[in-house]
């Protein structure tokens, strides 16, 4: 499926979303309970807003101003069920993530190396620079900062297209703990790096229409660091706080 579609079916998990939760009430009280929400606290309206800029999909606000929103990030799956987090350049990535400037040079090299190669099975990180990267990612939370970015959701919801199945997770609560400080490892076959059970930090990949003149600088989209969630495990082995099926 490419970007375009995969944007599109993303739309309409979000506004199928928002259309359906008030219609499931004790999946709905259940997210304001965990949020200390009263449960007599009226909606005033449920508003797709996701963007470039936000991680919050949909917004729930209510009557009583006093009352904060609900922000609410979206994620769908079917088939191997690997969910999109984040994509941005390393060299950002890595100063976001106050990573020194040695081991930045480092995993540059390791991502233009991959580039470079004519071999699409060639490894990201190689069995002795393991312990190096592993030293890296053991003291930051890239996952953390990228799920929750400048307007902080506070409930994650995943929904299974095959199912027609919501669940429902307080992300402090419930997905946090699993994504930060975990440990360190790598995937079998490509060695993209991963932390713990649920996220994998990998080169985007693909030249073929991404930003950049020369496909082998670190500038070039293809190169970029990439952040994503396997969020069909989170599904099957993490309890929900609710969950609801259309």
């Amino acid at each position: 499926m490419n970007n375009k579609s995969n944007t599109q079916e993303g739309s309409n998990v979000e506004h199928l979303f928002a259309n359906s939760i008030q219609d499931h009430s004790s999946t709905f009280n259940a997210i304001k309970l965990s949020l200390d929400i009263s449960q007599s606290a009226k909606v005033k309206s449920i508003d797709v807003v996701g963007d470039r800029k936000r991680k919050a999909d949909v917004e729930i606000i209510f009557e009583n101003d006093k009352i904060p929103p609900i922000r609410v990030n979206i994620k769908s799956f079917k088939g191997v069920g690997y969910n999109h987090i984040e994509r941005r350049r390393l060299d950002e990535f890595c100063k976001r993530n106050q990573i020194s400037k040695s081991d930045t040079d480092f995993l540059i090299e390791l991502w233009l190396r991959k580039a470079r190669s004519n071999n699409s099975h060639r490894k990201l990180v190689d069995d002795s620079e393991r312990d190096r990267v592993r030293k890296i990612f053991s003291g930051i939370e890239p996952a953390a900062s990228a799920l929750l970015g400048n307007d902080h959701p506070q409930i994650l919801a995943l929904f299974n297209v095959l199912e027609s199945k919501w669940h429902i997770y307080n992300l402090n609560k419930q997905v946090l703990p699993l994504i930060r400080q975990c440990t360190v490892g790598f995937t079998s076959k490509s060695a993209n790096i991963t932390i713990g059970e649920y996220i994998v930090i990998q080169r985007k990949g693909s030249s073929r229409g991404e930003s950049g003149s020369d496909p082998f600088t670190i500038t070039h989209g293809s190169n970029n660091a990439q952040i994503k969630m396997r969020v069909k495990n989170f599904f099957y082995k993490v309890k929900p706080i609710a969950w609801y099926q259309l």
